[in-house]
C-alpha cells in the first residue's frame, strides 16, 4: 500500500466516524491505487433511524468530496437495527 492509500484510507474512515448517525464500529476501510473500499456492517446507532439507500448515497457523497480519492466501493451490509 502505497504512502498516499495510507492518507486517503485515514480520511475514508475520518468520513466515516463523521456520520453521529451510524455506528461504524465493524467497518472496515481501504484503498488501493486512489480506489477506496468500505466493507463489514453500517448499523443504525442507538436510537437512530437508518435508511441504507439514503446513507449510501450520503456516504459516496462524502467520500467522493475526499481530494486524491477516485472511486468508493460500499460493499457492506446496512443493519436498521443497533448493534445490542
Amino acid at each position: 500500500m502505497s504512502v498516499e492509500d495510507k492518507k486517503l484510507t485515514r480520511e475514508l474512515m475520518r468520513e466515516l466516524n463523521r456520520r453521529r448517525n451510524i455506528d461504524v464500529s465493524d467497518v472496515r476501510c481501504s484503498v488501493s491505487r486512489a480506489v477506496g473500499y468500505i466493507s463489514g456492517v453500517i448499523r443504525a446507532a442507538p436510537g437512530e433511524f437508518l435508511d441504507p439507500k439514503a446513507e449510501a448515497k450520503s456516504i459516496l457523497d462524502g467520500c467522493r468530496r475526499i481530494p486524491g480519492l477516485r472511486d468508493v466501493s460500499i460493499d457492506a451490509r446496512f443493519e436498521v437495527g443497533s448493534k445490542r
